[in-house]
């Protein structure tokens, strides 16, 4: 029941919250969604029970039941880096460009990485159910995961020097 504390608990009290839901094991025969661009994601998060989660990176996976407080601890915790996402999109040949800017807000020190995450709504299939969390054949799935763009280890922003603050 990973959707209900997503749709019940966390988005009302967290609503700019970014989910990434991960179907896996990776190319599982039996999910739809298991097979995608930067699916390595999964094994190097070591995901390996759902729904299970891990927020901001900063944990193990963890149950389900943990996320609502997990992901209130974290609010509060200031950003070290902005990102500024200018992006077109052109409905005719559907091509996407996107410029981003990420400065520091404080200095850091080691790798910074960023990846583009390409996640899919209101996908139909089916989902194995039990006593608590209903399934079906025709399910609704949302923040599907349907590509990591720059691959699952993403693109370099800094790397091990200093990023001094205020630098974009």
């Amino acid at each position: 029941c990973g959707h209900t504390i997503i749709s019940q608990n966390i988005l009302p009290s967290i609503p700019n919250a970014i989910i990434l839901g991960y179907h896996g094991p990776a190319n599982t025969s039996s999910d739809p969604f298991s097979t995608f661009s930067g699916n390595q994601i999964i094994s190097a998060l070591s995901m390996s029970s759902y729904p299970t989660g891990i927020v901001d990176r900063t944990s193990a996976p963890i149950s389900r039941s943990a996320w609502l407080s997990t992901m209130t601890g974290r609010v509060s915790v200031p950003a070290t880096v902005d990102i500024n996402i200018l992006k077109t999109f052109n409905a005719t040949t559907k091509v996407l460009q996107v410029t981003l800017h990420f400065t520091a807000l404080t200095s850091l020190t080691g790798d910074f990485k960023y990846n583009l995450v390409l996640t899919e709504d209101n996908l139909r299939a089916s989902q194995t159910g039990n006593s608590s969390c209903t399934g079906g054949t025709d399910y609704n799935h949302s923040h599907v995961v349907r590509a990591m763009i720059n691959g699952y280890l993403g693109e370099l922003v800094n790397t091990g020097s200093t990023w001094a603050q205020g630098t974009t």
